[in-house]
């Protein structure tokens, strides 16, 4: 809810004279500066030998999380995906893993 409301909050003259809605990055940078200013480690748009995710089914599919299991520390899985034209948040799902080795 915190991030539909911020999303929500941005003002649409923001969007105007320009594409900046069709830009994955525009959503994946306020996404990312904003969990990582709760204090959580964030990797963004983790790329390994098997592609980058864009949501969940795909994270999970491609076991992305594989790299991080010899850490010593909690993982979760977060896929989010964004709507260009809702200028927001559409799908939102986690899991955790639980504790790595």
């Amino acid at each position: 809810k915190s991030l539909v409301s911020l999303f929500s909050s941005i003002p649409y003259t923001n969007y105007t004279k320009n594409d900046l809605n069709l830009y994955k990055g525009f959503y994946a940078s306020i996404i990312f500066t904003y969990v990582s200013s709760l204090g959580f480690r964030v990797i963004g748009e983790d790329v390994t030998n098997k592609g980058k995710g864009e949501a969940l089914k795909q994270i999970k599919e491609r076991d992305y999380a594989q790299k991080y299991l010899n850490k010593s520390k909690e993982i979760y899985l977060v896929g989010i995906e964004f709507s260009s034209e809702e200028k927001n948040i559409v799908n939102f799902e986690w899991e955790e893993l639980g504790m790595s080795c």
